[in-house]
């Protein structure tokens, strides 16, 4: 049983670790571009 909980909590750190990921490298350019066009107008 517990050996079971230790996998499910693996997968799931996984998981929330590939989204962290993706949210970074789809997110960064956004915000880096929405940081720069607001300084730019600034």
């Amino acid at each position: 049983m517990k050996q079971r909980a230790v996998e499910l909590l693996i997968v799931i750190v996984g998981i929330v670790g590939l989204l962290a990921l993706f949210a970074i490298f789809y997110g960064a350019p956004k915000f880096i571009l929405g940081k720069l066009s607001f300084l730019l107008n600034f």
